[in-house]
């Protein structure tokens, strides 16, 4: 792997944010500061020894464990989202107006919270599809002299 295919997790995090197109909240900042604490979820996914350290993950990441690290914060973000409609209970989107019988529909809460679900199963379940190509691509015969610094090399 040469050093262009490496990921920096700054760009990571900047990939996120822009994906979800750029909201007040998740910031870049707060993006980077979960995907630097949750290291491990990664690290389980996978069965590597991924760590952070001096503001990046060590070794850095490949696009593959990108795309899985990706995948699985998407997870917790729409479980956060599905959460949050929930629980706002006050918050109800409206859906159409009629003018002629002065009629209003709203979303319900629940239906919004179900749909956010069902996109954090989807993301949950992509993570795990990507890291099971990404076990099943680096399987093989095994060397003694391998490196156990979080790359089979």
């Amino acid at each position: 792997m040469n050093m262009a295919e490496f990921q920096p997790l700054s760009g990571v995090a900047y990939e996120i944010h822009q994906e979800l197109e750029s909201p007040a909240n998740p910031t870049t900042g707060s993006i980077f500061y979960w995907l630097e604490s949750n290291v491990g979820k990664l690290n389980n996914k996978i069965s590597t020894f991924y760590s952070y350290d001096s503001g990046d993950y060590s070794p850095q990441l490949g696009h593959d464990e990108k795309d899985i690290l990706k995948a699985i914060y998407y997870g917790f973000y729409y479980k956060n989202k599905a959460r949050t409609s929930l629980i706002s209970t006050s918050n109800n989107n409206l859906l159409s107006l009629k003018d002629d019988q002065s009629s209003v529909s709203f979303v319900n809460n629940k239906d919004v919270a179900r749909a956010y679900n069902d996109l954090a199963k989807d993301s949950d379940r992509e993570a795990k599809d990507l890291a099971n190509l990404w076990k099943h691509n680096r399987s093989g015969p095994r060397d003694t002299k391998q490196s156990w610094t979080g790359h089979w090399q």
